[in-house]
């Protein structure tokens, strides 16, 4: 399939693309590492896992 987007249109999309995404998760990187500093992380990234679908889900932290 050929792009009808030039190499600037194209470059500029993806510096976007990849900026929204760092604003997106910047702060649930940040409480994430918070959570881990307190002997949390676990229990968050349990809910990471559970939540988008990642391979390593358990659902033994939901059972207890």
């Amino acid at each position: 399939m050929t792009s009808s987007l030039s190499e600037p249109e194209a470059t500029a999309i993806q510096e976007l693309s990849i900026r929204l995404i760092n604003k997106l998760l910047h702060t649930p990187t940040l409480r994430l590492k918070e959570a881990t500093a307190v002997g949390h992380g676990q229990v968050y990234a349990e809910a990471l896992r559970y939540l988008f679908d990642l391979e390593g889900y358990t659902h033994e932290v939901h059972e207890e």
